[in-house]
């Protein structure tokens, strides 16, 4: 399952309630009583992290990544430290690093999440922000903020129809008469 919600929320709160729980991501949640994995300090890190929990034998009955879009800038960033450009003209440009980005999510993380799910028994959890853009609709002449997650299209589509359930948190907020 996915959860994508706005800044301080309570995601990673509310992951940590899931039955037994393993941390994994460049979030902090020192605050949190939870196992997690040392915050990685490179994309690299983090997939032999996710190694790791493949491989070997534990407790654990719940995986939560936290969270996936810091997971994807991770992954941008070691692309463009390679060429020392902007993601959008690495690789020859047009597209190309983020097709690339694409491929790696799949295989480095979403193919091992899957073992985890199908093969090991583990529940998925991804944590993620979401960004807020403004829409306009021209046929009834409305303006609205939506929210979507904080992830490139491609990233976004490979996560997002993977999951099984797809949940946005966010604060309620209502007027208050003087």
């Amino acid at each position: 399952m996915i959860l994508f919600g706005t800044p301080g929320v309570g995601k990673s709160t509310w992951a940590s309630k899931a039955p037994k729980p393993i941390f994994l991501g460049f979030e902090e949640t020192s605050e949190l009583d939870v196992d997690r994995f040392p915050i990685p300090k490179t994309y690299t890190d983090f997939v032999g992290q996710l190694d790791y929990l493949t491989k070997a034998t534990s407790e654990y009955k719940t995986v939560v990544i936290d969270s996936i879009d810091t997971v994807e800038r991770a992954l941008h960033q070691e692309i463009r430290e390679k060429e020392d450009k902007p993601m959008a003209k690495c690789m020859g440009g047009y597209g190309a690093a983020y097709d690339y980005s694409e491929l790696k999510l799949k295989t480095d993380v979403r193919d091992k999440l899957k073992y985890l799910r199908d093969v090991k028994g583990l529940n998925v959890i991804l944590l993620g922000h979401v960004m807020t853009k403004t829409k306009t609709d021209p046929i009834q002449a409305l303006t609205y903020d939506a929210h979507q997650p904080n992830l490139h299209t491609k990233a976004q589509n490979l996560f997002v129809d993977w999951a099984q359930c797809s949940f946005f948190a966010t604060y309620v907020t209502s007027p208050i008469k003087d």
